[in-house]
C-alpha cells in the first residue's frame, strides 16, 4: 500500500481518497479553518489576571523557561527554569524569579485584562487597562524580554526574589549518611546568593564541592568510571542576571519611570569551582550589544519554521459552521466546556507542541514529572512533598517541589517524546537519546559488576548518575540466583525493562 506526504500529516492511499472528498465536499469548512500552518486559531486567552502563583502560563526557548502570571491588584511573576540547573543531588531547581510591578496597576480588579499564549510567535502578550506587555524567552539566546508600551508615562520597578531552599526532594531514594554529605547539610542546606554589580542585580546557586555521583558509582560497585565519566552535579551554578536600558538600580531593585521598556532575564549554569567565573560570564553575556527589533524578527522566524513542520486542525462537523474552532479558553469553573470539542482535542495538541519546543532543546531531556513547568499547586497536609502555607491558610507546594524527585522514569518519559516522531520535531528529540547514550558505559560497567556479562540493561528508572534506584528495597538487583530471590524482589527481580 502506498504512503502519501502532504503538509503536516501522513495518509495512505484509501484514507486519501476518502479525505479528499471530504475536503471537496466541505469546501466551505475549508475556508472557515483555513487550513494553513497557523496555530493563532488556538491560543490560549485569559480574560482575568491570576489569584496566586497557580495561575501560570508556559513560555520558553527550548532551554529556559519560565511561568508567567499576574496576579488581581498585585504585580507581574516570571518563576524562572533551566534545564540543567541540577543540584548535588539531581534535584532540578527553579532559578529565581521576576518580580515587575507597575503604576497604575493595570491588573487592578474590574479594569479591562486580556493575557494570550500567542502560539505563532512563542510568547505572552497582555493587554491591561491600555498597557500593552510582550513577554518572550528568545528562541535563539538565554534571554528573556519583558516589553511594555503605554500611551501614558508609567513608574515600573523590577526585581529578583528567592526563596527558602530545601536540600533535597522527598521522593529521592537517598541516605543522607551514605552520600558523603555533611549532616549540617540538611539542616541548613545551600541558599541563594543576591548581588547589586555595575547596574544589574544577580541571583545565583552555587552547588559547591558537594555531589552524590562518587556515592552512586561507589553504591553500584563501578567507582573506576569517576574517572572516565564526568560529574554532573558537582560545582554547578545557576541563576540569573536582570537588567533593562531604561531602569536604574536602586535599593534593590531597577527602577524608573516611561512609556516604552524592555526588562531583560539572562539565564546561565555553568560547572565552576568558582563562582566569580560564573558572574563574570552572566556579565559578559549582558554586555553584548543587543538589537532587540532584529532579535524579535529571528525569534519569530524560528517560531515560523517551528509550525510550518507539520500541523494538525480539526473541528466537529456536526456542530453549526458558526460555532466550529470557537473555544472559550478560560475554565471559570476548573473545566473547559466547548461545543467544538474536536478543537479542543486539536488545541491540546498544539499546546503540546508549544511546550515541548519550550523546553526540549538544552541540554537533558524535559522531565515526565513536570518538565520545567512544575508549578505551586494545592495540596493535602499529609502529601509526600514540601509545602508553603499561605496567608489564606490554604497550603501550595514549594517551588521547587517535585512528586518522584530526581529521577528519570522512562515508561513517562516516552510519552513525551514519542509524539514527536510523527510532528517532526526531531531536534527536540536529540537531549532524550543522548540522555540514555551517554549513560550507556555507566550501565555497561554496572551490567558487568552485577551480571559478569558485557551487555547493559536499563531499568525503568535512570537517573544522571545511572543510578537506578528502584530495584529493590536496596536499591540494587538482587544477588541471588535465578529462582532463589524468594519473594524479596521490589517491582520485579531479573526482568528489566523500561
Amino acid at each position: 500500500m502506498k504512503t502519501y506526504l502532504l503538509p503536516g500529516i501522513f495518509l495512505s492511499l484509501p484514507v486519501l481518497v476518502i479525505s479528499l472528498l471530504t475536503v471537496f465536499l466541505n469546501a466551505a469548512l475549508a475556508d472557515e479553518l483555513n487550513t494553513s500552518a497557523s496555530p493563532d486559531r488556538y491560543n490560549v486567552i485569559w480574560c482575568s489576571p491570576s489569584k496566586d502563583a497557580r495561575g501560570q502560563m508556559p513560555l520558553g526557548n527550548g532551554d529556559i523557561a519560565a511561568g508567567v502570571y499576574a496576579i488581581e491588584n498585585g504585580d507581574l511573576y516570571l518563576l524562572l527554569s533551566k534545564n540543567d540547573a541540577y543540584t548535588y543531588s539531581g534535584d532540578l531547581f527553579k532559578t529565581g524569579r521576576v518580580r515587575i510591578s507597575i503604576s497604575p496597576n493595570p491588573f487592578t480588579k474590574g479594569k479591562s485584562f486580556r493575557q494570550t499564549l500567542d502560539l505563532k510567535t512563542g510568547a505572552i502578550t497582555i493587554n491591561a487597562d491600555k498597557v500593552k506587555l510582550r513577554i518572550w524567552a528568545d528562541a535563539n539566546r538565554p534571554i528573556y524580554h519583558v516589553q511594555t508600551v503605554s500611551p501614558q508615562k508609567l513608574s515600573v520597578s523590577a526585581s529578583l526574589e528567592t526563596w527558602k531552599r530545601f536540600d533535597a526532594c522527598k521522593f529521592n531514594q537517598m541516605d543522607p549518611k551514605k552520600t558523603n554529605t555533611p549532616e549540617a547539610s540538611t539542616e541548613n542546606p545551600t541558599q541563594d546568593v543576591k548581588l547589586e554589580r555595575n547596574g544589574h542585580l544577580l541571583t545565583y546557586y552555587a552547588v559547591g564541592d558537594r555531589s552524590i555521583f562518587t556515592t552512586d558509582l561507589d553504591y553500584y560497585g563501578v567507582p573506576e568510571m569517576k574517572n572516565t565519566f564526568s560529574d554532573p552535579f558537582i560545582h554547578n551554578t545557576f541563576g540569573n542576571l536582570l537588567e533593562s536600558p531604561n531602569l536604574k538600580l536602586s535599593n534593590g531593585k531597577l527602577t524608573g519611570q516611561g512609556k516604552n521598556f524592555d526588562i531583560r532575564i539572562h539565564a546561565l549554569t555553568q560547572q565552576s569551582p568558582d563562582p566569580e567565573s560564573w558572574i563574570k560570564a552572566i556579565e559578559q553575556q549582558a554586555q553584548e550589544k543587543r538589537d532587540t527589533a532584529s532579535e524579535w524578527n529571528r525569534h519569530c522566524q524560528w517560531w515560523s519554521e517551528f509550525w510550518n513542520r507539520s500541523w494538525i486542525h480539526v473541528a466537529d462537523n456536526t456542530v453549526p459552521l458558526s460555532q466550529r474552532g470557537k473555544l472559550n479558553g478560560e475554565a471559570t469553573k476548573g473545566r473547559r466546556i466547548e461545543k467544538d470539542a474536536g478543537a479542543l482535542v486539536a488545541q491540546s495538541y498544539n499546546v503540546f507542541r508549544y511546550i515541548m519546543a519550550c523546553q526540549s532543546r538544552g541540554e537533558i531531556q524535559a522531565k515526565f514529572n513536570g518538565g520545567l513547568f512544575s508549578q505551586p499547586r494545592h495540596c493535602g497536609a499529609g502529601e509526600k512533598i514540601h509545602k508553603i502555607k499561605q496567608p489564606n491558610g490554604i497550603l501550595l507546594t514549594h517551588e521547587d517541589g517535585r512528586l518522584w524527585g530526581r529521577r528519570f522514569t522512562f515508561q513517562n518519559q516516552r510519552l513525551l517524546y514519542w509524539p514527536l516522531l510523527m510532528s517532526g520535531d526531531l531536534d527536540e528529540m536529540r537531549p532524550f537519546f543522548n540522555y540514555y547514550h551517554n549513560l550507556l558505559p555507566i550501565r555497561k560497567a554496572i551490567t558487568k559488576a552485577w551480571f559478569g556479562h558485557e551487555g547493559a540493561y536499563f531499568r525503568e528508572n535512570i537517573e544522571p548518575t545511572g543510578a537506578e534506584r528502584d530495584c529493590s528495597k536496596s536499591g540494587k538487583p538482587p544477588r541471588t540466583k535465578p529462582g532463589e530471590n524468594k519473594g524479596k524482589g521490589y517491582y520485579h527481580s531479573y526482568y528489566f525493562t523500561c
